[in-house]
Parts: C-alpha cells; structure tokens; sequence
C-alpha cells in the first residue's frame, strides 16, 4: 500500500524598511568691507556660511555687540584690535568660525597749539607757532597749518608774518600714517593791528585867555599799547 505523502512549502516574505536621514552639512564663514581703519569705524559684515530656511546666525563683533542678523554692521568706537566669531545653527548642529585680530581700529591724533610770545602785535606782524600734538601710538604725523589770512604751512612748527590788520583764526590739521585726521581750531588766535590815533576834545577855545581843556582817546587802542601825547605848550 501506497501512503500519499503531502508536503507544505511555507515562503515567508520578509520585508526590510529602512530610514535614511540626511544631515547638513554646515560651514560657516564671512568678511567684511573693511578690516582697518581709524575711530570711529563702521564695519559691514558679509555671512558667507551655509543659507536657507532652518539656519540660524549668532554673531559676536568684538567690540559688546551680539547679532542674529544675517549681514550685521557695527561701530567700533575705541582703539584696538577685535576679534570677531560667527555661530551658524540648522536644528541641533552648529558650526563656529573666530577670527582673530580680525579687525583693528586706530587712534585719532591728539591736536593742540599755542602762540610762543605775544598773541597781539603791529602789523608786520611775525609770530611762532608751539606744535603740541601727540599720535597715541607713537606713529609718524604730517601737519597742515592754515593761518586765517589765505596762508598755509606744512611745518612742524612754522614762523608767520601777518601783514594784514586782523583778528585770525588758527587750524592746524594732523594726519597719522594710518590716515586718521584730527583738527583743532583756536578762534581768534591772532591779533594783528595797525595803530590809528585819534582824539577829541570837550573845549577849543576861551575868551578868558586860560583855556582848560579835556582830551579823549579815540584811538584803535589794544591792551599792550601806549599812547604819548603832545600837547603844543611843551607839556607832554
């Protein structure tokens, strides 16, 4: 006898899933239009880092300014040199770029003067000019004098003749090697005078043969002159 036998296949079908996740790839960098220069200096930052939606920016310039702008700008109000970082964010990585003495400020020059001797004075009138600016970083200056009177100087401490009567002002102007410009001005700085004597009289005439007369200077008299006067009677 004959016993049928009966055989089953079972095919199982398995099916694997798999997930990809893509991760960004995240740089950060930037510039900026200036990188030196004299204070106050404005400085424009380019973001050069990674863009689109789900980025996020975190800026530090140096100088206390925090940004989250894309393309920040500042003030650098002091002297010195800054550094400047730059934090790129897309979801939870991030990326960091510092840049160091990225940015440097110069110090303006330091402006004053003054007159050697007299501030007033007849016409020719020669004075000395006192030269006593300072750069606080110890650099070179060059210097541009302008005496009031259409006349020009680039000495350090020049000598000049007035020969027109005039109250002047005196400008000097001091560039550093870095071109920062500073300038003073000191109003009415020089007095150059042409004397002009003039007088009046209260009495010119008397019938009684004494004549007690009164004199008024009305001359230009500045505060340095001297006035003689002669009277015709030999008194002076």
């Amino acid at each position: 006898m004959r016993t049928a036998l009966r055989y089953f296949l079972v095919l199982s079908l398995i099916q694997f899933c798999f997930s990809a996740s893509v991760i960004a790839q995240i740089t950060a960098d930037f510039n900026a239009d200036v990188n030196s220069g004299c204070a106050p200096l404005e400085v424009h930052f380019t973001n050069l880092s990674s863009a689109g939606p789900g980025y996020s920016y975190r800026w530090d310039l140096g100088n206390g300014t925090i940004s989250d702008a894309v393309n920040p700008q500042t003030i650098y109000l002091d002297e010195g040199v800054y550094a400047v970082s730059l934090t790129v964010t897309y979801g939870e990585d991030s990326e960091t770029v510092v840049k160091e003495a990225f940015i440097t400020v110069h110090q303006q020059p330091s402006v004053s003067f003054g007159l050697e001797g007299a501030e007033i004075g007849c016409v020719p009138f020669a004075v000395q000019l006192n030269n006593m600016t300072i750069d606080p970083e110890g650099g070179a200056l060059s210097y541009t004098w302008s005496f009031g009177d259409g006349t020009r100087s680039s000495e350090v401490n020049p000598d000049h003749t007035y020969l027109i009567a005039g109250l002047f002002d005196v400008t000097l102007v001091a560039e550093n090697e870095f071109g920062c410009v500073s300038t003073a001005t000191v109003p009415g700085l020089v007095n150059a005078v042409k004397p002009q004597a003039s007088f009046g009289v209260d009495a010119s005439y008397s019938c009684d043969g004494i004549l007690e007369v009164g004199f008024t200077n009305t001359s230009n008299a500045r505060p340095g002159f001297t006035s003689s006067w002669n009277f015709g009677d030999g008194a002076v």
